[in-house]
């Protein structure tokens, strides 16, 4: 009898120091005494190795602007200045729907905007537990419209708009296009990384699971950002039990050795149920929220450069 593989055994060497460092995250977290305020500090260490060096778009602004919860954040990489109207990522940050910032995946978005030549607004939403569903949603709703209003101060091309996340900023994007769809306002793309999208999650084994947010960590995260359990259900959380159908073309992208890469595939299967044009690529050998990781594993650079070719693709630009 053959023996089952190990997918550990796959995992690129550059994910095993980041590995051990989200190790000790990890076991701080799960520490009752420990506070939201010490998890975000630790967090933000966590992040900083991924985001120094790489390349930087032609413009880059920070600016305040209304929102559900009160005046937020955002940034804007523009790759061309002086270019008039150009297509726009609206981009929500991964985190737990508790942790994370401007500065999370800030070289990723920094690459991203320069290899695709696509502008990108990063969102500061409200977080959890402070502000719980559905305020972080409809905060990311509010600064998208509020960014729309004043398209011709950030040089927004408002026939031209995707939407984009990763981990729980995927569950967020995915949500947020639903309400923008409902709103009338058309998409041109939904681009989502390594998501969130069921809320059942069950253990792959404790090797697997410590790759990323396992069922422990899962139920964690949900608690603080769904204080009603009876709301786990609710299709902007639980977005397979959300109707998908009007959707745009969704590129989904995952990595093989994440506790939550069967999301992607049950997602890729629902918006085909709904008729929804969907492409789906698992990444060998790295780990959840990979992308991200950009300043420290080279092996994000080819999703990089797919997640750009889709851009240019959806918005029509070469």
């Amino acid at each position: 009898m053959n023996e089952p593989v190990d997918p550990i055994a796959f995992l690129d060497p550059e994910c095993r120091p980041i590995l051990a460092r989200m190790a000790a995250g990890r076991e701080r977290r799960r520490n009752s005494a420990v506070s939201i305020a010490a998890i975000r500090t630790n967090a933000a260490a966590l992040f900083a190795p991924w985001n120094a060096g790489g390349a930087k778009p032609a413009h880059i602004e920070t600016v305040e602007i209304p929102g559900a919860a009160g005046p937020r954040r955002i940034r804007r990489y523009t790759p061309h200045t002086g270019a008039g109207p150009q297509p726009t990522l609206f981009y929500m940050h991964g985190g737990g729907w508790i942790v994370g910032d401007l500065d999370s995946e800030d070289r990723y978005l920094r690459e991203a905007a320069v290899e695709s030549g696509i502008q990108i607004i990063s969102l500061e939403y409200a977080l959890a537990p402070e502000h719980r569903f559905p305020v972080p949603l409809d905060d990311c709703v509010a600064l998208i419209e509020s960014a729309l209003e004043q398209a011709d101060r950030f040089q927004i091309d408002t026939g031209r708009i995707a939407l984009g996340g990763a981990s729980a900023g995927a569950n967020l994007a995915i949500a947020t296009a639903m309400s923008l769809r409902d709103r009338d306002i058309k998409l041109a793309g939904l681009l989502l990384n390594c998501g969130v999208f069921a809320i059942a999650h069950q253990s792959r084994g404790q090797a697997i699971d410590d790759t990323g947010p396992g069922p422990a960590d899962m139920q964690y995260f949900l608690s603080q950002y769904v204080e009603d359990t009876a709301q786990r259900d609710d299709p902007r959380v639980n977005i397979l039990n959300a109707s998908l159908g009007g959707l745009p073309f969704t590129r989904i992208i995952a990595a093989a050795i994440d506790p939550l890469r069967d999301d992607s595939f049950l997602l890729a299967r629902r918006l085909s149920d709904f008729g929804v044009a969907c492409d789906l690529s698992v990444h060998p050998g790295v780990i959840h929220g990979f992308m991200g990781m950009c300043g420290e594993l080279t092996a994000a650079r080819p999703a990089i450069r797919e997640a750009a070719d889709y851009l240019k693709h959806v918005f029509k630009v070469s």
